[in-house]
């Protein structure tokens, strides 16, 4: 156990956000209690992050190498260079997310899903407006 905490629930922490985690346990001083999720009303504001272009960009590749011989190693390749760039667009616009004290929930291909929780909706709503703004600036000077 690791701060009360055994080594299952950190595993899984790694694979969650913290939000999840924290409707699924309840920690009283030195006491952790498992408990079933539970849906709860929250104020908070939803980002759906998706890269512009990427799937035209996949499409394009897959025409370029599709009628070569050899095309394996160099959709291969190709392949490698798409998650290298969806991955660096990842940890940056991820860093972001921290920073305006945003939670990815889910990814689902070249898109993210991220929560903005707050004690009232304009704030969570001006925290999710305030990062996105980030995540289109930062990204652009790449």
């Amino acid at each position: 156990e690791q701060g009360g905490l055994s080594e299952e629930t950190h595993l899984f922490a790694k694979f969650t956000s913290t939000y999840k985690i924290q409707d699924f346990l309840d920690i009283e001083g030195d006491q952790t209690t498992q408990q079933f999720p539970r849906n709860v009303l929250v104020d908070a504001a939803m980002v759906f992050s998706d890269l512009s272009g990427f799937s035209k960009l996949c499409e394009s590749y897959v025409e370029k190498y599709a009628n070569i011989p050899s095309a394996g190693a160099a959709m291969s390749q190709a392949a490698e260079k798409l998650n290298v760039v969806v991955n660096s667009v990842f940890a940056l616009q991820i860093k972001l997310v921290e920073e305006y004290n945003g939670d990815v929930v889910n990814f689902a291909g070249d898109a993210m899903f991220v929560l903005f929780r707050a004690d009232d909706l304009k704030t969570a709503t001006q925290r999710a407006a305030a990062c996105s703004l980030a995540m289109l600036a930062e990204t652009e000077k790449r």
